[in-house]
């Protein structure tokens, strides 16, 4: 029945629309006093505990295969998705993109929010509109369903809106407009190259880490620039394979005055890295077989389990070069990318080794690097090792175990190698006279003994 806004059927409506609303009111005051003295029940959306944190992380266990990176028209998407969350400002043809799954196989209304950060991740002084264009808050809209996987989940993809100042961002998905309700965070850079940035590799200074450590040198040319006082205006930070957990932030050493140069070469560990190792990798493209290192895979109706072939401990032993990625993952099918036919995987891992006092984790970019307990494994007395269960989409993986027990030695499950290939990222930062924020004036890539 429609009612009109004429006569009777207006009155009896409104009258009704009243009474409803009165009801509506009067159940929700005497909920609130009935639950007044009532534990909340947990919940993976619940807001209560979760804590904004200004890196790459997850808040609930269901949301997996985050990935945040550059892509254009041309872009071929399998080798976008192993580049940084790097983007330049005003690009016409270059921007970024981020996806994810989230485990509950129902739709979720998520929005997007963006953060200005300085050069060292926190929070700067700026207004939103002062890096952007719109109002900040940008529903998510494109999503798509698992189809044919035993693990049901929504696949989000999101194009990250342009910003308009160069610098540090990290983007927020939460729920329902609930901005405390938060699902994921991951940081992203903005560059607006103004610098000649240079960066080479060296052996280590200290004796007894020529063999074990990378030291890389760096050289800044800001002679495009007006930069009054560059001992405290510019900033360089070094980040290794793209983990947030591997920067150096030196101090130069050297200031060419006449020539507009600064350079970062000192004689101490400032510039020092673990060489580590090649990574570890395997592969789950097709979940009728096994693939490259994977022992064999168990299927059931519910679930797919995948053993991964047990590994020795490597710390100790002489270097082998092994191709890989550089501890990035690709999510992938036989033959296809597969961003919503790919299935779940219960990834065992174990590595062999006596007990340890200490704890071991199994770290990627997959898990943003992160040693917690959701990549802590335990010692099996009957294997004889370290083992663990992780989560994993169908694909490509690259990792890593990692040892806390000894501050002094923590690849002492993988060995560190001079000879070892990585790949470093130098960004340069400028805070302008007078202003409250960072600017990303410079960034390059170096790639270390290249096979």
């Amino acid at each position: 029945m429609v009612y009109t806004h004429t006569g009777e059927h207006f009155r009896y409506f409104s009258e009704a629309l009243t009474t409803y609303n009165f009801m509506r009111l009067l159940l929700i005051l005497l909920s609130m006093v009935f639950f007044a003295g009532c534990s909340p029940i947990s919940s993976t959306s619940s807001s209560a505990y979760k804590t904004l944190r200004l890196d790459n992380r997850t808040y609930e266990p269901n949301i997996k295969s985050v990935a945040l990176f550059p892509i254009s028209s041309t872009t071929d998407i399998n080798a976008a998705f192993l580049e940084p969350a790097v983007t330049v400002l005003n690009s016409s043809t270059q921007g970024l993109i981020l996806e994810f799954d989230d485990l509950n196989p129902n739709y979720e209304r998520y929005f997007a929010k963006i953060i200005h950060c300085n050069a060292d991740w926190t929070k700067s002084g700026l207004r939103d509109l002062e890096f952007l264009t719109d109002y900040n808050e940008f529903p998510l809209q494109d999503f798509a369903f698992s189809q044919n996987t035993r693990t049901a989940y929504v696949h989000y993809t999101y194009p990250v809106p342009r910003v308009n100042i160069p610098g540090n961002y990290v983007l927020t998905i939460y729920r329902d407009g609930n901005e405390n309700d938060l699902v994921l965070t991951h940081r992203f850079m903005v560059v607006q190259n103004k610098v000649s940035v240079g960066a080479s590799l060296e052996r280590s200074l200290i004796p007894g880490q020529r063999e074990t450590m990378q030291r890389v040198t760096v050289d800044v040319d800001y002679s495009a620039m007006e930069i009054p006082n560059p001992m405290t205006q510019l900033k360089v930070v070094i980040r290794q394979n793209r983990r947030w957990d591997q920067i150096a932030t030196p101090s130069p050493t050297q200031i060419r005055q006449g020539q507009q140069r600064m350079v970062y070469a000192p004689l101490d560990e400032q510039l020092d890295f673990q060489g580590g190792n090649e990574f570890r990798w395997f592969e789950t493209r097709n979940v009728n077989f096994a693939g490259q290192n994977v022992n064999n895979i168990v299927l059931s109706n519910d679930r797919v389990d995948a053993y991964l072939i047990p590994e020795r401990t490597r710390g100790g032993l002489a270097y082998g070069q092994i191709p890989d990625i550089n501890g990035a993952y690709q999510p992938r099918i036989q033959g296809d990318f597969g961003k919503v036919e790919g299935d779940y995987m219960y990834t065992n891992f174990l590595i062999l080794s006596d007990s340890l006092p200490g704890n071991v984790y199994v770290v990627g970019a997959f898990n943003s690097w992160r040693a917690d307990q959701y990549s802590r494994l335990k010692y099996d007395q009957k294997e004889k090792g370290y083992s663990g269960t992780i989560l994993l989409k169908q694909g490509w993986y690259n990792y890593q175990y990692l040892y806390k027990g000894d501050p002094s030695n923590p690849w002492f499950l993988e060995g560190s190698h001079f000879a070892t290939e990585n790949i470093y990222e130098v960004m340069v930062y400028c805070r302008p006279l007078g202003s409250i924020q960072d600017q990303l004036i410079g960034y390059t890539q170096l790639r270390v003994n290249p096979f």
